[in-house]
């Protein structure tokens, strides 16, 4: 094995699910900023800033080890926002949830429950707020010194729109300075760097992320969210035909020098689901469909069958039918055929990521975290320790969540990739709500020896 573990760090006080990265004090190095919220509410509670090592830089909030899990999105990001050359931290504080929409765990169904101020759901354990019927005043998108936690600005966005955002070029500047902004389900706006509401989109399900890009070439961003291709303006360019539920991963990619549209989600069994490669102008190159495609990521898993393919973590579920499958890693080639299946135990959760963990060319790998069904009393799954394994699914490192102290734990949550020191290979965080690690690959990349070396060439 070459995966070193290059730093522990204890969170119990301030660790959580979401753990965001960047260069919040413009040393040059990634630091990490730990975020908790109510686990009913969602409502962002405590933001952690520390460097690669757990020195806690600044905090926001109060932290709570009992705010650490959370099943969705939350509305937080790092970004230079007034394009100073450093980072700011936003994030978005909750309107009031007059008439909460609520997840009831045990029923399996949304309930209304009346509510008349911040945090009443506070406590409730298997109930998660996910919107309203009615609200009071506006969310707030607070802007946060980087460096040192302190508010630079504030603004006010439209109420429901606390589950995430994402940076977005919607009036044609030079740089994404504008924002996408949406609630869980129903509703999704743009809204000018100003804080001014340019459009509403309320046709379908936004899905649970949007990505963003100059599909159309006009230097100004559309937003792709599965089933439509919306505009910068908010106009609907296309819509996918048929069935609709909400999607999950969803990517633009470059293939064969075109652009494609590739998005996944979690209705099978005849209900227009799986994963869904398109055209930029909306027309169905290829469909192959799946249990719960809960997570589609494109790579070059295996270079000798081209530039791209794409991972598919199906979770075997179909909700609306009640149909259990075995739950798998399916990879396919950049025509949706497929290559290699790896299956799962039956209920198994799967959390995937692709990372450059060889680096150098060689074929990217997976980051996987894999679970037992999500268990409602600890509100996570049950887990085994993070793997990083080939697309044919072999396992090249174990990676086990560990302590300062040295001792193993199974309670960590998700897995994430990126380049920590810049050496051209991707990292492995492995997140958790009492640690969290940062493994990286010790094996030296092979590098061309510097023969026929003299004193007379220069440089």
């Amino acid at each position: 094995m070459t995966a070193r573990l290059v730093s522990a760090i204890d969170t119990r006080n301030f660790g959580g699910d979401t753990v965001r990265l960047g260069d919040l004090n413009r040393d040059g190095m990634q630091e990490l900023l730990f975020v908790q919220s109510d686990p009913c509410t969602r409502a962002v509670t405590c933001l952690t800033a520390t460097d690669l090592f757990g020195k806690v830089l600044w905090q926001a909030g109060t932290p709570s080890p009992d705010n650490g899990c959370t099943y969705s999105d939350l509305a937080v990001q790092i970004y230079d926002w007034d394009n100073d050359g450093a980072n700011e931290v936003l994030w978005v504080e909750q309107a009031i949830y007059a008439e909460s929409i609520v997840w009831d765990y045990a029923a399996g169904k949304h309930i209304i429950i009346p509510t008349t101020r911040r945090g009443e759901l506070n406590g409730r354990k298997g109930w998660a707020q996910e919107g309203a019927k009615r609200y009071e005043e506006t969310a707030i998108m607070h802007v946060l010194d980087g460096a040192t936690g302190n508010e630079k600005t504030k603004f006010q966005i439209p109420a429901p729109a606390d589950d995430c955002f994402a940076f977005a070029n919607l009036t044609g500047g030079p740089r994404r300075s504008d924002l996408i902004v949406k609630d869980r389900y129903w509703n999704m706006w743009g809204v000018s760097h100003e804080g001014q509401v340019l459009w509403n989109y309320t046709k379908s399900n936004p899905g649970h992320y949007p990505v963003v890009a100059d599909v159309d070439g006009d230097g100004r961003d559309e937003v792709f969210i599965g089933w439509n291709l919306i505009d910068h303006d908010g106009a609907i360019l296309w819509t996918l035909p048929g069935a609709q539920s909400h999607q999950d991963s969803v990517h633009v990619v470059r293939m064969d020098g075109k652009l494609r549209l590739i998005f996944s989600h979690g209705e099978g069994e005849g209900l227009n689901g799986g994963v869904h490669c398109l055209t930029a102008d909306g027309n169905e190159l290829w469909t192959r469909e799946f249990g719960h495609a809960q997570i589609v990521v494109p790579g070059q898993f295996q270079p000798d069958l081209g530039p791209i393919q794409f991972a598919v973590a199906d979770l075997g579920w179909v909700q609306s039918a009640g149909v259990r499958k075995q739950p798998a890693i399916v990879i396919l080639d950049q025509d949706g055929r497929e290559i290699s299946r790896k299956p799962y135990p039956d209920g198994a959760s799967i959390f995937m990521v692709r990372i450059d963990w060889l680096g150098d060319g060689a074929p990217h790998c997976l980051a996987v975290a894999e679970g037992g069904p999500f268990d409602p009393a600890i509100r996570r799954s049950r887990m085994v320790p993070p793997v990083i394994q080939s697309a044919e699914g072999k396992v090249v490192e174990r990676l086990p969540p560990t302590w300062p102290d040295g001792h193993e734990t199974e309670n960590y949550t998700y897995v994430a990739a990126a380049d920590v020191w810049g050496d051209s290979r991707e990292e492995t965080l492995v997140t958790g709500r009492e640690c969290f690690n940062i493994y990286t690959n010790a094996d030296l990349l092979p590098r061309e020896t510097l023969y026929n070396a003299t004193f007379y060439h220069g440089r």
